[in-house]
């Protein structure tokens, strides 16, 4: 019965891992698409160009996922940042509520992690901090650098993104 057990384990398991895999086209189109989004980020944008490691809380009042990289922050006054997450987050959607951990109650910071939690109502809905480890948390992702981004800078993001 355990060796049946242990069989049914290692046949599941097999049947999701070909589910994970990318083709060495798929990959290679990621990568020129995160270089493409790379290239826009580097634009000059005067004072203002160089990333960031950390974002008040007070500045932004949203948080939208462009990609499984790539996260949108948007404050007040037009201000917009892209994350350029550590690393891809495979569980992560557009409309996707996140449940995130900071290390300091005032900023979310890069090597700050967050958790898919679900699907937010609303795609554009404020996200707000939830609680961590929460019921339906998923895997965890690590923030990276907040770019300062135009909106002209951001159109050529999601056009990239869209070209999929």
């Amino acid at each position: 019965m355990i060796v049946r057990r242990a069989n049914v384990w290692v046949l599941a398991v097999l049947l999701l891992v070909p589910g994970c895999a990318t083709t060495p086209a798929e990959e290679d189109q990621r990568e020129a698409i995160e270089a493409d989004i790379l290239d826009i980020l580097s634009l000059s944008l005067g004072e203002d160009s160089e990333p960031v490691r950390c974002l008040s809380i007070l500045q932004y009042s949203e948080i939208r996922p462009l990609d499984d990289k790539h996260l949108l922050f948007s404050g007040k006054g037009d201000r917009q940042w892209v994350n350029v997450l550590r690393h891809r987050c495979h569980d992560l959607l557009h409309n996707s509520a996140l449940r995130i951990r900071s290390h300091s109650t005032s900023h979310v910071c890069s090597s700050d992690r967050f958790q898919v939690s679900g699907v937010s109502e609303v795609p554009s809905a404020s996200q707000t901090p939830q609680p961590w480890g929460a019921k339906g948390s998923r895997m965890t992702c690590t923030i990276g650098r907040f770019y300062p981004v135009t909106n002209a800078q951001l159109g050529g993001i999601l056009a990239a993104i869209s070209d999929r």
